[in-house]
């Protein structure tokens, strides 16, 4: 069973599964189903990279408001400086 894939046990670089490993497994479940290890390691390295895109989108909207500003003074010192 892959129940245990859900657990919140961080989930270290070197278990994350790899784009070569993806084809990889790819290619072998064109001839037949992938065994439950690889299968809950694809589980547990979605998980994470999930978890990880939700985790950067919050903090890309936090500077949402400070790349605004920015902008403005970009834009005023560009007014400044540009006779």
């Amino acid at each position: 069973m892959i129940e245990h894939v859900f657990v919140d046990s961080p989930l270290v670089a070197e278990d994350r599964v790899r784009v070569h490993e993806l084809e990889g497994m790819a290619r072998s479940m064109a001839v037949g189903p992938l065994p439950g290890d690889q299968v809950t390691r694809l589980l547990r390295s979605y998980r994470e990279l999930a978890k990880e895109q939700d985790e950067v989108k919050a903090q890309l909207v936090k500077l949402a408001p400070a790349w605004a500003e920015l902008r403005k003074v970009l834009n005023e010192l560009n007014r400044i400086l540009d006779p």
